[in-house]
């Protein structure tokens, strides 16, 4: 399916876009069609391309605070004891 699109653009642009078509041997309408897909598909692009996936992934990453950061709660308790403990003795 396709639309069809008037537009009034100043004569600098209808220039600048003629240029470029000359230059490629193209028209003006086929080279202000494909400046347009050029600028707006890729924004267009389904969410979960793999594209996506994989900028997604960049982010991740890894810390190492020098020590344990995990949900061990056996650790998590002993820790807790030892601290409590040494307001209790002083």
């Amino acid at each position: 399916m396709s639309q069809i699109l008037k537009l009034e653009i100043p004569d600098s642009l209808f220039a600048a876009i003629e240029r470029e078509a000359v230059s490629k041997g193209s028209d003006a309408a086929t080279i202000a069609m494909s400046t347009l897909k050029s600028y707006f598909e890729p924004a267009a692009r389904p969410l979960n391309n793999q594209d996506g996936v994989n900028a997604f992934r960049a982010m991740f990453g890894a810390a190492d605070l020098g020590h344990p950061t995990g949900l061990d709660n056996d650790r998590i308790d002993e820790d807790l004891v030892r601290e409590y403990s040494h307001g209790l003795t002083d």
